[in-house]
């Protein structure tokens, strides 16, 4: 009788265990880079919202206490600046976000009534 070598088998199996091992490894790392950066991009988002809340805020106080006048503002790695614009029985304030950590760029228009003081669109 012929006796089989088995080498070749166990090898296959041992190496066929270690790429799957490997393939797992890569998996997890790949996912937890993804989210990594979902996680950056919520706080990035959170981040604009909250300092658009802020805004509008501060829009309506200086025009219920003060005069409401076109601004520059530069607050953490924020740049801020907007400009107001007397419509009549409104005013339209043109807002300008700008982040170079983030190459972020963005423009809100907010209309705000004088008297009232509420807003009444903000695109």
């Amino acid at each position: 009788m012929k006796k089989k070598k088995n080498n070749g088998n166990v090898l296959q199996i041992t190496l066929i265990l270690l790429l799957m091992l490997s393939l797992n490894i890569f998996s997890l790392c790949h996912l937890t880079i993804l989210n990594s950066q979902g996680f950056q991009s919520m706080k990035q988002t959170n981040d604009i919202r909250l300092l658009k809340n802020i805004l509008i805020a501060n829009y309506k106080y200086e025009n219920q206490n003060s005069i409401l006048l076109s601004n520059y503002l530069e607050l953490e790695n924020y740049t801020i600046s907007y400009t107001v614009d007397d419509m009549g029985d409104y005013f339209l304030i043109e807002t300008r976000l700008k982040n170079d950590r983030y190459k972020l760029n963005i423009t809100f228009y907010l209309e705000l009534d004088k008297e009232k003081n509420f807003i009444k669109k903000v695109e």
